[in-house]
């Protein structure tokens, strides 16, 4: 009997849950971001450039962190020129732990404790497999996958002691469905997911309020997507590319809301649960159909 209370119980706390899923569809109070703190990997460009600008004018204290501290510096002065002020600029090599923990002893001595860790910064390859090095395989993944472990274990332990904290992991559309040519990333980017959605459940099972986002943008009009390599070209038939400033602002709205995955654009979602359904081989058929990804610079298109 006691079994039958638990399952009804289960049913009952589904339902609810269902329920509350789908007021969610239209509408989900956002958090109050000012005057807290936030780190921002990858922040000297691309996204993160815009996601800065997003959060300065929430008025959140921003660490930017880069591996090239000019171009950090530059986001800094664009922004403060246009009146914003508390942006800090470091140089981090997140892939090294040492020097993570390094720069995060000098963003606390700024800043104070952080608040919001946006794990942003990302490479990108896009190579046939067979001709990726072991040192670009290995890159890939310290730079996309490996480095949130070190910024995860550096700032969620405050974030706990207080209750309070958000990490949002940027991930990509390339971390739900595989892309030809993008091995190595796609690898990388659903690493990206599984360790939000498992971090999620730790911090649950701890108790506390921690929230973790990961984003899944489509591909996004940077030097990252557009210059990838000489042989190769990102194509899709039927969907425009992102807009930085668009994919960042939508980041940052999802963050507010405390969306647990942000889908840019939004239609990416019935979409990956559309091709979830589908037999492999009708999958397949649809992708050559949609001509989206990565394709050799003499790729015949439809």
């Amino acid at each position: 009997m006691h079994i039958v209370a638990e399952v009804l119980i289960l049913i009952l706390m589904i339902f609810f849950f269902y329920i509350q899923a789908f007021i969610g569809l239209f509408y989900k109070p956002k958090k109050d971001l000012s005057g807290r703190t936030a780190v921002l990997t990858g922040g000297g460009g691309g996204i993160g450039r815009f996601i800065c600008r997003e959060l300065v004018q929430r008025r959140v204290k921003v660490a930017l962190w880069d591996v090239n501290k000019a171009a950090a510096d530059k986001v800094k002065e664009e922004l403060q020129g246009k009146g914003f002020s508390n942006i800090y600029t470091y140089q981090c090599d997140i892939t090294k732990k040492e020097d993570v923990q390094r720069v995060a002893v000098e963003t606390r001595k700024d800043l104070g404790e952080i608040n919001f860790l946006f794990n942003n910064a990302g490479i990108l390859i896009a190579k046939d497999i067979l001709d990726l090095s072991e040192a670009e395989i290995r890159r890939t993944f310290e730079v996309n996958t490996i480095s949130h472990f070190w910024t995860i274990q550096e700032f969620l332990p405050s974030m706990l002691e207080k209750n309070y904290g958000h990490i949002v992991n940027t991930a990509s559309m390339a971390g739900k469905v595989g892309v030809a040519w993008l091995t190595d990333y796609c690898a990388s980017k659903f690493g990206v997911v599984g360790l939000s959605e498992a971090l999620r459940l730790d911090i649950m099972r701890r108790g506390k309020d921690v929230k973790v986002t990961a984003v899944c943008p489509f591909f996004v009009n940077t030097p990252l997507v557009a210059n990838v390599t000489p042989h190769c070209k990102p194509y899709s038939r039927f969907d425009k590319f992102l807009e930085p400033d668009d994919c960042a602002r939508q980041l940052v709205e999802g963050m507010e809301r405390n969306d647990q995955t942000v889908y840019i654009p939004s239609k990416m979602f019935p979409a990956t649960i559309s091709s979830m359904l589908l037999p492999r081989k009708a999958g397949y058929t649809v992708n050559e159909f949609a001509q989206s990804g990565f394709f050799p610079k003499d790729y015949k298109f439809h």
